[in-house]
């Protein structure tokens, strides 16, 4: 039986697109109606990115926590981008996590997420909806680039591996680096590319205008990268007969050049007068990505045939290079083919040869590899079609084919891993659970006390951007010094501290108005007792290693229970260390960690009588050996040694 971690609603949500790419399909091989087929797959393509940004109800994890906060501010005011709105204990210029003025990205991008914001609430659903809109247009986008540059069948089916991607549907939610920046840029530069492969075919001076405003529009989200469009156009000049024609399309050239830079320059000057210091920082900032491997993301030559994989899948990924040379054959406009093989080489030799690498920067062209791959797949069916059997058979052959590629590309099982609970014991779960617990508690304070004057300090790493960002609070992952803290109560600041039971400064501890709040759960003070009625003990005399033997409970056997979500639970010993296994060593039980993390959480599977077994992020049960009493985690199953009882004090 098929086991699944979704909702109801959300298997019903997935088989009701299946249900629509199925139609598309039907409609593209066994009806030939491509009209009816690209109707379906868009339906199919928006449904699906509307359902996926909803299956996480919190932030991701550094950039969109970051783009998100920042667009949430500028929907109060779009020509002031900040990231912290009030900064009581300072910020500082250039650190892009920690400033007020956040110039760090261009604007465009935070503008659309703002004006979402503005219209929906400050939500992940309203943070994500304008990806999700921009990839679902981006379906009809690349299907025209494919019937004007080989035939309408290539567009299809470039525009299908595209809209059923695993890769970039994820990319929607949050989930992977640079996240809705990148989005927008790969849709304003792929708007460029179209009108630029509209203009090839009938050279309408409309569409000098549109690429000229598009590529500057894809510099107002990313920076000069933007300009792509110009590479391919430039190159493909060269191959124009005749020196009179060659200086016709280069004035054209240049016109639209100077409608792409009338778009993105009027902000690089308001900005560089407005915020002179920050948009110094920044623009230093950007050209390190050359020269230098930013914030650690560095890689070596292969790192994006690497990243390849990973978008494409292992097997388009290997035939890409044949794919595209395929492609460029059969292209019979010079323009398209020139520009084309252009962007791609121009693209990839760039990244390359950057210092600073992420995964998403060469996905400017991927709309051109699904051409090449669209096309690959058009050469493969009409193969097949030489077949001489049954013309119906064919076509169910050719329904099939696309049936199992597309379930292949669209990978449910990664989808369920990366958005369901399924996989609960590795770092991205906790990650994740930490940033839940963060998410829920801004809900839960928001509106509660004076968003001027409120300061939330002690927030876990990063915790701090998403608890703003819901509760409209300024917060900081540090505690305010002794001067920071008088000038904070001179001021009439109500001071909120999260209490991680990491020790607490003295003057904050001593003073009444200071909230103390913990929002990893309920706790109260138990014993553990096994079934032969011993007391488990976390004991400095043995080492810090927990053992179940002493017959009676006193200090030592004193527990403090936090009860956390989903049945887990952390367990604090009397000296206020939290027991871990150990699993980089024997999965002993120690009392040793000041914090909570994966390995300090258990999850309790009641019993019957009132006995309970714990679970470790191994996997494994807590077990009793026999001989040492000492305490592992090594149980396989649920046996005597396994089984625990609750003493409530």
């Amino acid at each position: 039986m098929f086991t699944t971690y979704f909702s109801s609603n959300q298997v019903l949500s997935l088989l009701f697109i299946a249900l629509l790419h199925f139609i598309s399909i039907y409609y593209f091989t066994l009806k030939k109606n491509i009209k009816q087929a690209m109707f379906f797959l868009f339906a199919g393509g928006l449904i699906a990115r509307l359902v996926i940004i909803c299956f996480d109800n919190y932030l991701h994890l550094w950039d969109e926590q970051y783009h998100a906060l920042a667009a949430k501010n500028m929907a109060e005011n779009p020509f002031v981008p900040m990231l912290f709105k009030y900064a009581p204990l300072g910020f500082d210029h250039f650190d892009w996590t920690a400033c007020h003025i956040w110039l760090h990205k261009q604007p465009l991008f935070l503008w659309q997420m703002a004006l979402s914001i503005k219209l929906f609430g400050a939500t992940p659903f309203a943070v994500r909806l304008p990806s999700a809109i921009m990839t679902s247009l981006l379906i009809p986008v690349i299907f025209r680039m494919g019937k004007l540059s080989v035939n309408a069948r290539v567009g299809y089916l470039a525009s299908f591996l595209f809209a059923v991607c695993n890769y970039l549907l994820d990319f929607n939610t949050g989930q992977y680096n640079t996240d809705h920046n990148d989005i927008a840029f790969i849709f304003y530069v792929t708007l460029s590319i179209w009108a630029y492969t509209e203009y090839c075919v009938d050279k309408k001076s409309q569409y000098i205008w549109l690429i000229g405003f598009f590529a500057g529009l894809a510099i107002l989200n990313k920076w000069l990268t933007g300009l792509v469009v110009f590479s391919g156009w430039g190159v493909a000049l060269l191959f124009i007969h005749g020196t009179a024609n060659k200086i016709s399309e280069f004035k054209k050239l240049l016109k639209a050049f100077v409608i792409c830079v009338l778009t993105f320059l009027p902000w690089q000057i308001y900005k560089a007068i407005r915020f002179p210091v920050e948009s110094a920082v920044e623009y230093k900032y950007y050209a390190l990505h050359f020269t230098e491997p930013l914030d650690g993301h560095s890689g070596n030559m292969w790192y994006h045939f690497n990243q390849a994989i990973e978008q494409y899948g292992q097997v388009a990924a290997y035939v890409l290079p044949i794919a595209l040379i395929i492609l460029f054959r059969d292209i019979k406009n010079i323009s398209h083919r020139v520009s084309f093989i252009t962007y791609v080489v121009v693209v990839y030799l760039f990244f390359t040869i950057s210092k600073t690498k992420m995964p998403a920067f060469c996905l400017i062209v991927s709309p051109i590899l699904f051409l090449s791959l669209g096309n690959l797949l058009n050469k493969v069916i009409e193969q097949i079609c030489q077949i001489k059997i049954n013309k119906y058979l064919l076509n169910s052959t050719e329904f099939l084919l696309l049936i199992v590629i597309g379930i292949a590309s669209f990978n449910i099982e990664k989808l369920q891993a990366n958005h369901t609970d399924w996989i609960k014991n590795d770092a991205r779960a906790w990650c994740n659970k930490n940033i839940m617990r963060a998410t829920e508690f801004g809900k839960l304070i928001k509106g509660k006390y004076d968003e001027k004057k409120t300061l939330i300090v002690n927030c876990k790493e990063t915790d701090n951007i998403p608890i703003m960002f819901f509760s409209g609070y300024t917060a900081y992952s540090r505690n305010p010094n002794l001067e920071e803290y008088t000038v904070l109560k001179k001021n009439g600041y109500k001071i909120l501290y999260l209490d991680d039971f990491s020790p607490i400064p003295e003057y904050l501890a001593t003073d009444p108005n200071v909230s103390f709040i913990n929002y990893f759960g309920k706790n109260k003070s138990i014993h553990l007792k096994t079934i032969n009625d011993k007391y488990v003990c976390a004991d400095r005399a043995t080492n810090n290693f927990v053992v179940a033997k002493k017959d009676s409970a006193s200090e030592c056997e004193t527990l403090s229970l936090l009860q956390l979500e989903n049945n887990e639970c952390a367990f604090r010993a009397y000296d206020k260390h939290f027991l871990c296994a150990e699993l980089n060593h024997q999965n002993e039980i120690t009392a040793t960690r000041e914090k909570i993390g994966p390995w300090e959480t258990f999850t309790m599977v009641k019993l019957e009588n009132n006995f309970v077994a714990l679970k470790a992020a191994n996997g494994k049960y807590l077990h009793v050996d026999e001989e040492t009493f000492q305490i592992y985690a090594l149980g396989d199953s649920i046996g005597k040694q396994e089984k625990f009882q609750i003493v409530e004090k």
